[in-house]
């Protein structure tokens, strides 16, 4: 398989695409869960090592799609992350 169909993807939290020698990543609307799903941090990491190693790009743009939730999703997530979640015990080692 080419190293460019290997960079042309979509999941639910962002998509790529190649035009030229550019590489596109558009946010969508699970964006946010690229900070705690690591298994789409996992394919992130693998797409950016992907453009990095391909000859024929020269340049990555990140963008939001129209999918993208915007300003009040990022409150909304932010609140969600800093909940007071001092009830909930957490075993540390």
């Amino acid at each position: 398989m080419s190293v460019i169909k290997m960079i042309n993807c979509s999941n639910d939290a962002f998509s790529c695409e190649i035009k030229g020698a550019l590489a596109v990543i558009r946010l969508k609307h699970r964006a946010f869960d690229l900070v705690s799903d690591l298994d789409l941090k996992e394919k992130l990491f693998e797409l950016l090592s992907r453009i990095e190693r391909a000859p024929d790009l020269k340049a990555l743009m990140v963008i939001n799609s129209s999918e993208y939730a915007g300003y009040s999703a990022y409150i909304d997530f932010l609140t969600n992350i800093s909940e007071d979640n001092s009830d909930k015990k957490v075993n540390r080692l």
